[in-house]
This record gives C-alpha cells, structure tokens and sequence, in this order.
C-alpha cells in the first residue's frame, strides 16, 4: 500500500514567483502614480498660461499701442511706473507700458507675495517667458501674436510657436542641455485695428 504525500504548504518556488508578481505590479502602480501627479501639474500649469495668455491678449484689444514689443527681458526689481490705471487722462503709451510691466511681473509670479521682499515667484509657471509678435495681413490688417513659454516636466512633441526656443532644458540635473521638447507654448492671435 503506497500512500499519497498530501501537500501541507507552499514551496519556496510558489513564494518567490507570488513576490515577484506582486513586487512587479506595485513598481507599475507607483510608475502610475508619478506619471499621474506630472500630468495633473502639466495641466495646472497650461491652465495658468492660458489665463495669462487671455488676460494680456485683453490689454492688447483694449489698447493696442505698444504692443510690438517683447517681453523676453524684464527685471524684476524695476517697478512698475506709478501711475492711477483708473484715470482717463492717461496716455495710451504709459498704459501699454504699465499693461506690459504688470504682464511681465504677473508671469513671473511677483504679483502674488508673502511680503514686500518677497521676489519668489509664487503661483509662477515654471520659466515663463512672455512674447508679443506682430504680422500683417491683407488690407492692412496687424495680427499680434501673444504667446507665453515654459519648462514642461517631461518630454512631449515640441511646439512649432518660436516664443521660448533654445531656452529650455531636459530635466537630467547633471548635464542639462537644450530640448525642445520640454518647452511648452499657449498662444492667441488678436487682430489690431
């Protein structure tokens, strides 16, 4: 009378691949995670954009005067001109360029402080960069091409607008170098009559 071995447990074979399976879902779910928490700030960041975006391209169809030029060098620690933006008596040139300081201020973050010294950048998209481009079409007609740039935190296809080009990096810490396609770009065109 043979008897029959009656199996009491798991081998060490069963436990190992068991953990290996596991440990391979978990590492996909956290890989998840992580591409989850980039795209929910990619798209905080575009919804910032655009509101900057429409928020100057507003300035521009109230007041067009001035808006040829661009935005790419602005300091910071140069306020903007005091002037009462409620009065009719100001010109159209000092309001452009008050519409342009507060833009420029505004897209790097220094309108929202903690205190006066504040020069952090708070609530900033990263790197942002504004552009004002200007074309004609026919019938003398101006178009102004107002568009803003910022870092992206992972690759994408690069934008065909030229607001921002060669100044934005990968995101390898040791040896960045320049990619465009961290670079990311909203824009509106505002026809100026």
């Amino acid at each position: 009378m043979t008897g029959k071995r009656v199996q009491t447990g798991f081998t060490l074979i069963e436990v190992l691949v068991t953990f290996l399976v596991t440990t391979t879902g978990l590492l996909g779910l956290a890989a998840l995670q992580v591409n989850t928490i980039n795209n929910g700030f990619e798209a905080q960041q575009r919804a910032l954009v655009t509101a900057l975006v429409d928020d100057m391209a507003e300035r521009v169809r109230m007041n067009p005067v001035g808006a040829l030029e661009n935005f790419q060098s602005f300091d910071p620690e140069t306020p903007c001109p005091a002037v009462d933006v409620n009065a009719e008596a100001m010109t159209p040139e000092l309001r452009a360029r008050w519409n342009k300081c507060q833009w420029a201020a505004t897209l790097r973050g220094l309108l929202v402080k903690a205190n006066d010294t504040d020069n952090l950048g708070l609530g900033a998209p990263i790197g942002a960069m504004g552009c004002l481009g200007t074309s004609t079409r026919s019938g003398a007609e101006v178009v102004v091409r107002v568009a803003v740039a910022w870092q992206g935190l992972t690759p994408q296809v690069a934008p065909f607008a030229s607001c921002g080009t060669g100044e934005f990096t990968n995101a390898d810490l040791g040896a960045p170098t320049v990619d465009e396609s961290f670079r990311r770009v909203v824009y509106r065109d505002v026809v100026v009559r």
